[in-house]
C-alpha cells in the first residue's frame, strides 16, 4: 500500500490502470485537510422511527433542519467511504472503474461540503435539485465498484472484500434514504400534502403489509426472468406454492422498494424442488 502518493485528477480511458500524477485543478489523493476533518467526525445515524416522527408534523422550519441535516451528515458518510477507499491497495483504486467510483464520490463530497448553508424554502427547492442531481449521477456506481474489484480482486483477501462491500453497500443506502426522504418531504410540503390523511411521510410507508409484499414479490418473481440466477425459461421452472400463517395482518412502518429486496433475494435462493413455502408471522 502506498500512502501520501499524488494520484491527483484521476481520468477515464487511459487503460485497466493508469493515474494522473498533477492535475491542474486535483486534490492530493491521500492527504487532503478537508477530507481529514470530515472523516474525523461521527455520523449521526437516525432510525426509521425517528424519522417517521420528526416528518410527521412537517413544516417550513423543520423542512429547513432536515435540508441542513443533510447537507451536513452527507459529506460526512462519504468522506468515511473515501477513507475506506484509500486504505485498500493502490493497484485496486487506480483500476478504471473504480476510479470512476472514487471520481464521483470525491466530486459529490466537495459539493456537498460547499453547499451554503440553507434558510429558506427556495433556498431548499435548489437543494433538492442538487441532491437529485447527485442521486442520478451516482445510479451507476454499484456496477462500476462490482467491475473493478471484480477485476482487482487478487489483489484482496475475501474477508477484506467483503467488509469493504458492505459498508459501502450499507452506507450507499443509508444516504440514499436520507437524501431521497428529504426530497419526499419537500415534495409534500410543496403540493400542499402534509395536512390530508395518508401513509406515506416522506418515503416512509406507515402501513406496510408483510403479506402484501411477499404475494407481491412472489408474483413478480413468477413474470420476470432474472438473468443472474435463472438458466432456464421461467415458465419451465416449478416455483414453491407459498403458504402465510400466524400473524397475517402485521403491519409496521417501512420503505416499500427496501422491504422487497430480503423478502426478494429469499424467495429466489429456496429450493425450488419442494413443493411448498411456509412463512411463519410471530408476534416477537
Amino acid at each position: 500500500m502506498i500512502y501520501g502518493k499524488r494520484v491527483t485528477g484521476l481520468r477515464y480511458g487511459y487503460g485497466r490502470h493508469y493515474s494522473s500524477p498533477v492535475s491542474q485543478n486535483g486534490l492530493q489523493f491521500y492527504r487532503n485537510r478537508q477530507l481529514e476533518l470530515y472523516a474525523a467526525r461521527e455520523t449521526k445515524r437516525l432510525s426509521l422511527r425517528q424519522l417517521v416522527f420528526f416528518g410527521r408534523a412537517m413544516d417550513e422550519e423543520r423542512l429547513i433542519k432536515s435540508a441542513n441535516y443533510v447537507r451536513v451528515e452527507l459529506p460526512v458518510r462519504i468522506a468515511h467511504r473515501i477513507r475506506d477507499m484509500q486504505a485498500l491497495p493502490y493497484v485496486v483504486v487506480t483500476q478504471e472503474s473504480f476510479a470512476k467510483v472514487y471520481e464521483l464520490y470525491w466530486d459529490a463530497f466537495e459539493k456537498f461540503r460547499r453547499f451554503p448553508p440553507i434558510e429558506t424554502l427556495e433556498q431548499n427547492e435548489n437543494f433538492c435539485e442538487f441532491v437529485r442531481g447527485l442521486l442520478n449521477e451516482h445510479a451507476t456506481v454499484i456496477p462500476s465498484l462490482s467491475l473493478g474489484l471484480s477485476l482487482s480482486s487478487h489483489h484482496l483477501s475475501p474477508d477484506q472484500l467483503d467488509s469493504f462491500m458492505r459498508r459501502m453497500l450499507v452506507s450507499r443506502i443509508s444516504r440514499r434514504v436520507l437524501a431521497e426522504h428529504h426530497i419526499a418531504l419537500s415534495n409534500s410540503i410543496s403540493e400542499n400534502k402534509n395536512s390530508d390523511p395518508h401513509e406515506h411521510v416522506g418515503i416512509i410507508y406507515t402501513n406496510l403489509s408483510v403479506k402484501d409484499s411477499i404475494v407481491r414479490c412472489k408474483n413478480l418473481l413468477r413474470e420476470v426472468h432474472d438473468a443472474e440466477d435463472a438458466l432456464t425459461p421461467v415458465d419451465r421452472l416449478t416455483f414453491p406454492e407459498i403458504l402465510i400463517d400466524g400473524h397475517t395482518d402485521t403491519r409496521f412502518s417501512y420503505i416499500k422498494v427496501q422491504s422487497g429486496l430480503p423478502i426478494s433475494r429469499g424467495y429466489r435462493n429456496v429450493d425450488l424442488c419442494r413443493s411448498t413455502w411456509i412463512i411463519l408471522f410471530s408476534n416477537s
